[in-house]
């Protein structure tokens, strides 16, 4: 007598169908071939970078500052006493940049650049591994679309390698390269205090998990502290000057409003396509559902970093901090990895049809719903890629405009030179002073570079120069230069 065969409920035939589903199919890791694999990526992204300077290019203010120390750590008269905060990775590479001259700023264009390009690669390798290529895909698109990352990288600000670092670290821990996961975030750290949780918290869980590599641990642990402040304190004598100088506030940042964390959100909800946010829920969502499976463990933590980073710079807003935009740029590029497994997933959904015309047509159909939400990420880039144009021509001329006033040593021989705000790093390359040596409020005697107030970056008004003793030296590209060297009044 056979035994009665019992069929499964409806219920386990959809979890079942669900699981089949919504399983990814993992290829070969490239990460787990060679590790030339790497540095060929590395490579490729830096000469596509070194392509860019072609185009319009300069540094803005921050890495500015960054060249100027680097500058200066080489020579020993390091000398952080304004400015902005210190990082210590971007610093790394323009001291050694510095041994190059007049090429350093290029150079740093260059890695910064690079970084943005990685973090492209990067979005997809991590998106395609938990969701198939056309996760990656949307990933990418939808990284490139993020207001301010294409410019902040362009301009040299360090959150295009920010996130290479951070998705970099991630892909490594999930193809079980540890020790190379904790380096990866370990430069992340050099770069932004929010990652310093969940560094220090991934160091802990492998100093639990994996004895060999305690020593390395230790040893970046002391290096994280040691990088940020030591460099702090011999240059300003203060170890905590940087996080002094980012509770400065600038007028209009989330920071300063009335309601910081209300400001953050309506700041942060436009950065990633509506689209990509349901996305990155659905992924969310099936993760719960699938949560034993060592993927959907992934998609959650990475929901859970995305959540924290976000918690992070709204708790620091709140307690004087800028909460600057650019600080939700690595969060966001989380989510878009999300997104990018979450309508890829949907996609999946479809029937395969005869050779799977179906699921690639639901796979046009996903990407051409996306289009629309595309217009004014695409016009934002548009506005930033003539910023960025515009202010390579407003610090290009700033050398025209030294020489004009007689050089360095008779631009710093008349007083404390004058400039716009947004200039004086620049300017301070120029002339090879300290930043504390230029400043934005003229003095009684100086050399002062004012453009018209209508410019960016715009320095003096030309109404508080009127009648002031000034000599007009001529004008050098936007750069007005008066010069008054005479007694103090």
């Amino acid at each position: 007598m056979t035994t009665p065969r019992h069929d499964s409920t409806a219920t386990e035939q959809v979890g079942a169908a669900a699981f089949a589903l919504w399983r990814p199919r993992l290829a070969v890791p490239a990460l787990a071939r060679p590790r030339g694999g790497i540095r060929v990526l590395v490579l490729g992204c830096l000469a596509l970078a070194a392509l860019t300077l072609l185009l319009p290019s300069t540094p803005t203010y921050d890495p500015w500052a960054w060249i100027v120390w680097g500058r200066e750590v080489i020579s020993g008269h390091l000398s952080t006493t304004t400015g902005p905060s210190w990082k210590p990775l971007p610093v790394v590479f323009t001291a050694v940049f510095a041994l190059a001259g007049s090429a350093s700023p290029a150079l740093w264009l260059i890695v910064a650049r690079a970084g943005g390009f990685l973090a492209l690669v990067f979005s997809y390798r991590l998106s395609r591994r938990l969701g198939g290529p056309l996760a990656g895909i949307i990933a990418v698109a939808a990284l490139m679309l993020v207001n301010f990352f294409a410019r902040a990288a362009f301009l040299g600000d360090s959150e295009g390698l920010l996130i290479a670092f951070t998705l970099c670290a991630a892909e490594l821990h999930l193809v079980g390269r540890r020790r190379d996961a904790v380096l990866a975030g370990f430069g992340a750290a050099l770069l932004r205090p929010e990652a310093w949780l969940f560094v220090g918290l991934y160091g802990l869980w492998l100093f639990w998990r994996e004895p060999s590599l305690r020593l390395l641990l230790v040893g970046l642990g002391i290096a994280v502290p040691a990088l940020w402040l030591g460099p702090e304190l011999w240059g300003s004598g203060n170890a905590f000057r940087a996080s002094a100088r980012a509770q400065q506030v600038v007028p209009g940042s989330p920071g300063a409003a009335a309601d910081p964390t209300q400001a953050l959100l309506d700041r942060a909800w436009p950065l990633v396509l509506m689209p990509v946010r349901i996305g990155a829920a659905l992924a969310i969502f099936g993760a719960v559902w699938m949560r034993r499976r060592i993927e959907s463990r992934a998609v959650l933590l990475i929901a859970g970093a995305a959540a924290l980073w976000f918690a992070e710079v709204i708790v620091m807003a709140n307690n004087g901090y800028s909460g600057n935009v650019r600080y939700l740029l690595a969060p966001s590029a989380l989510v878009c990895v999300l997104g990018g497994v979450g309508l890829a997933r949907l996609v999946s959904l479809v029937p395969a049809g005869r050779r799977g015309a179906l699921r690639v047509a639901a796979g046009i159909a996903v990407v051409a719903v996306l289009v629309p939400y595309s217009f004014e990420p695409a016009r934002l880039l548009e506005l930033d890629a003539h910023a960025i144009k515009t202010e390579a021509r407003i610090n290009g001329a700033i050398s025209d405009a030294v020489r004009l006033a007689g050089g360095s040593a008779a631009v710093l021989a008349c007083g404390k030179p004058t400039i716009g705000n947004l200039q004086v790093t620049p300017l301070v390359w120029e002339l090879h002073a300290h930043l504390k040596d230029v400043g934005y409020i003229a003095p009684p005697r100086a050399v002062a570079f004012f453009a018209e107030p209508a410019r960016r970056g715009a320095g003096l008004p030309r109404a508080q120069l009127k009648g002031g003793g000034y000599e007009a030296r001529g004008v050098a590209g936007v750069w007005h230069v008066l010069k008054r060297c005479g007694a103090r009044s």
